[in-house]
Order: C-alpha cells, then sequence, then structure tokens
C-alpha cells in the first residue's frame, strides 16, 4: 500500500507537468499519459522532450523514495510517424515491433499482437490442462479449475485485443476435451448456462470478449 500511494504522487506529477505530452483521444482535450498496475507503469507521449522531461520527473522520484526505475528493464516502442526512429534514446532500447506489458502485447501491428498473446497463452493452457488431466476430479471439479485457474488467463488480454476466429474454435475444442475426454455428452453451448438451467456454469469466452 505505501509503495502504491507513493507511485500515484509520481503519476499525478506526470499527468500535471505540462512538458509532458500525452495522446488526445478523438480529437478531445484530456491527454493520456500513464497507466499503472500494482508496480508496473506504462507511459504514452509523444514528443521527443516528453521522453526526456519523463526521465528527469523518474530521477526526481528515485532521489525522494530511493525507488529507482530499471532501464534494462525498460522498453520504448515507436508508433505512428516516429517507427524507424532511434534504437537508442533516453538511454533505454526502442523497437518498432511489438512488445509485451503484463503478457499483453502491444505494437503497431495490431493483428500480430494478438495472434501472438493468443498463442502464447494457448500453450500454457495446454500445459495447465495436460497436468490437470493426470488428477482425478469430478466433473464440477474440472469445471472450477477451467474458470479459476486457465481460462483466467485469457481474460487480460481479452481487453485489450479481440480473439481470432480459429483460435477461438482451437481452444473450444481443448475446453470440450478436457471435460468429457473426448466423449462430448451435451451440447457445448449448454455448459455455460447456470445449474438452475441446465448449465455446469463454465465461462464463456465469448461473453468475456
Amino acid at each position: 500500500m505505501l509503495y502504491v500511494l507513493c507511485a500515484e504522487v509520481l503519476a499525478i506529477e506526470i499527468r500535471t507537468n505540462r512538458n509532458i505530452v500525452g495522446y488526445v483521444f478523438n480529437k478531445g482535450n484530456d491527454q493520456h499519459k500513464i497507466t499503472l498496475f500494482a508496480d508496473d507503469k506504462a507511459v504514452c507521449v509523444t514528443t521527443d522532450n516528453s521522453v526526456l522531461e519523463l526521465f528527469n520527473v523518474l530521477d526526481r522520484y528515485e532521489a525522494a523514495t530511493n525507488s529507482s526505475i530499471n532501464k534494462g528493464k525498460t522498453v520504448g516502442i515507436w508508433t505512428g510517424t516516429f517507427r524507424g526512429k532511434d534504437k537508442k534514446f533516453a538511454g533505454i532500447d526502442w523497437k518498432d515491433n511489438p512488445v509485451v506489458s503484463l503478457g499483453v502485447y502491444t505494437g503497431n501491428d495490431r493483428a500480430l499482437c494478438a495472434q501472438t498473446g493468443f498463442n502464447e497463452a494457448t500453450e500454457k493452457i495446454k500445459l495447465k490442462m495436460s497436468y490437470c488431466k493426470t488428477k482425478y476430479m469430478s466433473l464440477k471439479g474440472r469445471i472450477k479449475i477451467l474458470n479459476i485457474f486457465i481460462l483466467s488467463k485469457l481474460w487480460y488480454i481479452l481487453d485489450s485485443h479481440d480473439i481470432p476466429t480459429n483460435d477461438l474454435k482451437s481452444l473450444n475444442q481443448l475446453i470440450k476435451n478436457f471435460i468429457w475426454n473426448g466423449i462430448h455428452q451435451v451440447n457445448f453451448e449448454s455448459l455455460h448456462d447456470r445449474y438452475e438451467e441446465g448449465g455446469i456454469g463454465l465461462q464463456d469466452i465469448t461473453t468475456k470478449h
């Protein structure tokens, strides 16, 4: 909690600093500059001078709190008209291709970012399923495992990206096999209904989408 309180002071400074120019959505007045999640921070600025001012602010924050930014783990991405600029700027590496933050890929090619993210999530889901299949579980137990530990790997990505149709089909097939062990007993769509409606409460990827 103490860390979050200090981080919010940093965020306020970045949001209110006129020398840091953020991104304006739909020709509005508000600028998007920073997003925070726990100890992870993503900053969006639109000028070279904003990047330099940002690191000046971070240097002051480090001096005040003794909490330093790890530049070795910090990656910048050039978008729009900035693509192709310096690979090294303000002491950090910059890329044109997608970068990952909190498991979600961001970049200039949205389709590529989505495909890469869901491919990785699918491989993790397969690994989890292969481990769980070696354990005896009831039908309700399998549903709980799916809802809590397996399908949850998709939810954060779905906040940012649309799932490709082929990936959705493949994932639904994996889910069917995990539940029924290859012998499908009822219509798959009905599994998403509540117990009192004849279903088993399986989370629906398309609804989360």
